[in-house]
């Protein structure tokens, strides 16, 4: 009886997480890996691709096309990204060292 009740309340906080904080399923800073990059008015344009955290890419994230940044980021380096409120914007913080 005691795991039934359990299983509910799990599952309960699950939905509950799920319908009014979306945002805190995936955290706010994460890794992603730069597939491609160009400059464009002075500004850094890059395509970026979600790693986990264990530094392999992570399949539930598709690519993000047309991050822009102030930063001087190259194909193949490793950005620390940032989503405000769970929303789909990637905001580049820095360059990281592999």
């Amino acid at each position: 009886m005691a795991g039934l009740l359990q299983e509910f309340v799990q599952k309960e906080i699950e939905n509950e997480v799920r319908e009014k904080y979306p945002h805190m399923q995936h955290p706010p800073g994460m890794y992603a890996e730069v597939v491609r990059a160009e400059e464009n008015g002075g500004k850094h344009v890059c395509t970026l691709r979600v790693l986990d955290r264990g530094m392999n890419i992570d399949s539930s994230f598709p690519e993000i096309p047309n991050v822009k940044t102030d930063i001087d980021l190259k194909k193949g380096d490793t950005a620390v990204i940032l989503f405000l409120y769970g929303g789909s914007a990637a905001f580049v913080l820095g360059r990281i060292e592999t």
